[in-house]
């Protein structure tokens, strides 16, 4: 139930962004669940957005996993609400990025080429490795199996990134309302703080239940 209530207080903040200067943004702890890895085989792809990077995590089955975000903001006040101003700036981009990803770069043909080069490098890699091998008593036919594989390899990681893609644009409402602060920096040398936002399916389904308990559609 503290939870709940916590995750309740989190999403709040995030999706009223910068309604109030006086707004500060609420971070989930560490320890949360919701932070827990799955424990499958993943790969990540990053995407360079105008504000920022965000990071999507998927696994081999063509499901995504999780979406990582962040965005950055100085500190250019010497006042007490400085920081907190600048953590909400900070959120606002990170968000924007999330919103620019959803809205455009994962419905392109280059989010897919994205996403299948990196499931061949990361998880293809290591299967088509000991397949090799054990072709390798055959030195007669390794050529033909060899080139066989990759065109197989190569078919299986464009329908994982197909498969990644259109499960991101069918969930784009409900990712979005399952995006929660995950992480504040503030780096003293530069004067500059950096908020990170995630989402992953725990998320998704904890904002559901806490809308269904509010009332909300």
């Amino acid at each position: 139930m503290k939870t709940k209530v916590i995750l309740a207080v989190a999403i709040s903040a995030l999706m009223a962004g910068c309604a109030t200067k006086q707004e500060s943004v609420r971070v989930l702890p560490k320890e949360s669940a919701l932070e827990a890895k799955p424990d499958i085989k993943t790969a990540e792809v990053t995407f360079h957005e105008k504000n920022g990077t965000l990071i999507l995590e998927f696994d081999e089955q063509g499901s995504w996993v999780r979406i990582k975000t962040s965005g950055t903001s100085p500190v250019e006040f010497n006042h007490a609400n400085a920081r907190e101003q600048a953590f909400t700036i900070a959120t606002m981009r990170a968000k924007r990025n999330l919103v620019e990803f959803l809205s455009n770069d994962v419905k392109s043909q280059k989010a897919v080429s994205n996403i299948s080069d990196v499931f061949l490098k990361d998880i293809v890699k290591e299967d088509s490795t000991n397949s090799l091998r054990s072709l390798s008593a055959d030195e007669e036919g390794t050529g033909n199996a060899s080139q066989q594989n990759s065109n197989e390899n190569r078919n299986r990681a464009n329908k994982v990134a197909t498969n990644v893609r259109e499960q991101i644009v069918d969930n784009a409402n409900a990712i979005l309302r399952g995006a929660y602060v995950s992480k504040r920096n503030i780096d003293p040398a530069t004067n500059q703080v950096s908020v990170e936002i995630s989402i992953s399916r725990k998320t998704i389904t904890a904002a559901q239940q806490i809308r269904a308990q509010m009332g909300g559609q």
